[in-house]
């Protein structure tokens, strides 16, 4: 199992964009900090395994390198949370007027069902004009 340093390093060359260009997206991300807190020292410590990121740090990584937190912090599995991803069926606005008696969609084929990390009621679905 990967330790999370060596996953920061092994998502962020994946992108194939170097410890200072991470630390330049997660300054972008960062808007607690006035001043620029992420440097190359930084990410290049917690790749190293030196420092250890918190939560906050943890999530502003994740989305530097477009992936969810859980994934880098927990190196989880990415079926596992594929599967846990809710999904929503995609209505234009006259399939939505006619939805008048909404029951269970589990296994309806009629509609495009759109994955989401939103957890909505079992009634919910997507809108499109």
């Amino acid at each position: 199992m990967a330790t999370l340093g060596e996953r920061i390093k092994a998502y962020r060359e994946q992108l194939k964009i170097s410890q200072k260009e991470l630390a330049e997206r997660c300054n972008n991300i960062d808007t607690k900090s006035e001043n620029a807190r992420w440097g190359q020292p930084r990410i290049a410590n917690y790749e190293k395994g030196n420092r250890t990121p918190d939560l906050e740090d943890i999530s502003i990584i994740s989305k530097a390198l477009n992936i969810l937190p859980e994934v880098l912090a927990f190196d989880s599995n990415i079926s596992e949370i594929k599967e846990s991803i809710c999904r929503y069926p995609l209505l234009s606005p006259i399939q939505a007027g006619l939805w008048t008696d909404i029951r269970s969609l589990e296994g309806f084929d009629g509609y495009e069902m759109i994955p989401s990390t939103v957890i909505a009621s079992e009634n919910s679905f997507l809108f499109t004009n």
